[in-house]
């Protein structure tokens, strides 16, 4: 039994190398110049001429430290923030292979993504919950692991052990409660799953998370946000997710614990809590609607199928008879 935990240990490894690859460092041009800002719990490392930017960053994640990490109860060590204005992406990661964060500063020109949030900001707030959720992920068998097999290891392990949805629903969620804007407070971020849920396609949960080739379904970050959000109003406890998470990670080779943590807290399945809180958000949209006066209007196209048809970019195609 020993042997297949090594061996099982030893391709997670290979695998979360290979993955972790993608998130390498942006290849700068050797001759561009790096300063660094030390504060006491983070290097804010930032190419020069981009002093005021990083000056900001550093105050702002000194700021945000310890409120952001109190519902997860650790307090994570001095980390490094990597700012990197030679790029055109607009995107930012948190990687512990090898530990440091990474904000690509070029601001995002989708509204939907910022809102009115100023895009470091938003960077700040989000990543910087990605830290503490790797902070409180290295505990028990976790962080014997680490100690044993390496960073690669604990990433793989607690990416096992806690579904994707919570690591991004949980951050969106922390943007959301610490800034006047966030993913969560804007309306196109919710639309995909609040018409489905109108419309009558609730869906099962492993359909909601894994999605669907068939049908419109929206990605782990709607989903996360959602179930992160209904069980602390549920339960009226803004940590109960540290007490699940501890327990998954404490154990994360153990099947199921993440949702028997659940079943402790809620005394619900996880499976149980997505039905549920689907059935709230359904109520509670369908009740909204009810208040709201709705202009008149006149269908166009009637729909000829029940397959998921985008009609936001039409674009006309000349007919070509296609032989197999």
């Amino acid at each position: 039994m020993f042997n297949r935990i090594i061996a099982l240990l030893a391709i997670l490894l290979c695998s979360f190398t290979g993955f972790s690859q993608l998130t390498s460092v942006l290849e700068n041009n050797p001759r561009l110049r790096w300063q660094q800002i030390n504060s006491n719990h983070f290097k804010i490392v930032f190419p020069k001429g981009f002093e005021g930017q990083a000056q900001r960053m550093a105050n702002t994640l000194e700021h945000i430290r310890t409120p952001e990490a109190k519902s997860l109860g650790v307090e994570p060590r001095k980390i490094s923030v990597i700012l990197q204005n030679q790029t055109s992406n607009s995107n930012g990661f948190v990687s512990i292979t090898p530990r440091r964060a990474e904000f690509f500063t070029m601001p995002s020109q989708n509204y939907n993504l910022s809102g009115n949030l100023d895009w470091l900001d938003l960077l700040a707030t989000h990543e910087y919950r990605h830290i503490v959720q790797f902070q409180h992920a290295n505990r028990g068998f976790n962080k014997a692991l680490y100690y044993l097999f390496g960073a690669n290891t604990l990433a793989a392990l607690s990416y096992i052990a806690v579904p994707q949805w919570f690591w991004e629903g949980d951050a969106v969620a922390t943007e959301t409660a610490f800034t006047s804007s966030g993913r969560g407070r804007i309306p196109n971020f919710n639309l995909l799953f609040r018409t489905n849920l109108q419309e009558g396609r609730t869906f099962n949960y492993n359909k909601q998370y894994l999605r669907s080739y068939k049908h419109n379904i929206p990605d782990h970050y709607v989903l996360g946000y959602q179930m992160v959000s209904y069980l602390r109003k549920k339960l009226g406890k803004a940590d109960v997710w540290e007490n699940i998470t501890r327990r998954a990670w404490n154990v994360p080779f153990a099947p199921f614990t993440f949702s028997n943590s659940i079943k402790k807290e809620s005394g619900l399945y996880v499976k149980q809590l997505y039905a549920e809180m689907a059935t709230a958000l359904q109520q509670e949209w369908k009740e909204e609607l009810k208040k709201i006066d709705l202009t008149p209007f006149e269908i166009i196209h009637d729909r000829s199928n029940k397959a998921y048809t985008d009609y936001e970019y039409p674009l006309s195609l000349p007919k070509i008879l296609f032989l197999l």
